[in-house]
């Protein structure tokens, strides 16, 4: 049984339940109760949908709460290649399917290495753009998932409550 890496507390979440919403990193099953357990637990029932006996990674886990919904958004990557969203309406305890935002958020072929994160996202409060979700993430130039070259540095948002990311 492997033992969790590191525990990375993200973000509180806006519920009468006052959780704190919590990651485990470098982990696998079983969990400690509670606080991001839900989060690992998505995140594991994700790597074994694609198939235990293959090598990959699920990680690089950024949430992000729309405020006005209640909703927390999380965005992960596999294999620090593809990008995927998933969002809880109901404080972390259930997660919707996975879907694919690699074309909007990665669209450059010369992209090598891709994560979300480090960190959170945020939600935008004033201006033009008030109710935005902001995700940091970053990049490589580089063939198949390099992690050589030149690095970058990019925003992923959504304005329509995460149904769909783009490249900002």
């Amino acid at each position: 049984d492997a033992e969790p890496s590191a525990l990375c507390p993200y973000m509180t979440s806006p519920s009468p339940r006052d959780w704190l919403i919590a990651c485990l990193r470098g982990a696998s099953p079983p969990w400690p109760a509670g606080g991001g357990g839900e989060f690992a637990e998505r995140l594991w029932q994700t790597a074994q949908e694609e198939g235990v006996s293959a090598s990959i990674t699920i990680g690089n886990p950024v949430p992000v709460l729309d405020e006005t919904t209640g909703h927390i958004h999380l965005l992960f990557c596999r294999n620090n290649d593809r990008v995927f969203h998933t969002v809880s309406t109901d404080d972390g305890i259930t997660w919707s399917a996975r879907t694919e935002i690699t074309s909007t958020v990665k669209p450059n072929p010369d992209w090598g290495w891709y994560a979300t994160g480090p960190g959170h996202g945020i939600q935008l409060k004033r201006g033009a753009q008030a109710g935005r979700l902001v995700v940091p993430s970053d990049h490589t130039i580089g063939p198949d998932g390099s992690t050589s070259g030149i690095f970058g540095c990019q925003v992923v948002y959504s304005d329509d409550r995460g149904a769909t990311w783009q490249l900002g």
